[in-house]
């Protein structure tokens, strides 16, 4: 399962997405990084792709293939290794592209 989840304080937010099998498994985690959790939302219909392991910039994108749409997160480390990536996709169009900074922790 994925979740988008929301940690820290007034002052400082973190999103991180976390792979884990099951909410309590997710929250568990989260109550051991030792911050406030403002949130935890799973994710569903969201491809996870790892362009650079460690990576922490992610490329959130909208991709259509004909009448088709899907969405995806793409950790990449630069702008370059993530347009390798897309351009490595086969005949899609992109519609939208976000960035953030997001960790990829897998529990």
């Amino acid at each position: 399962m994925n979740f988008q989840v929301s940690l820290g304080d007034a002052y400082s937010q973190e999103l991180r997405i976390v792979i884990a099998n099951s909410w309590s498994t997710c929250l568990a985690y989260c109550e051991g990084v030792g911050s406030s959790i403002n949130s935890i939302n799973e994710i569903d219909s969201i491809n996870m792709v790892i362009v650079d392991s460690g990576a922490t910039g992610c490329y959130q994108v909208t991709l259509k293939n004909g009448s088709a749409i899907s969405t995806s997160m793409v950790w990449a480390s630069t702008y370059s290794s993530f347009n390798a990536w897309l351009d490595n996709q086969v005949d899609v169009e992109l519609t939208t592209l976000q960035f953030s900074n997001k960790l990829y922790v897998t529990v």
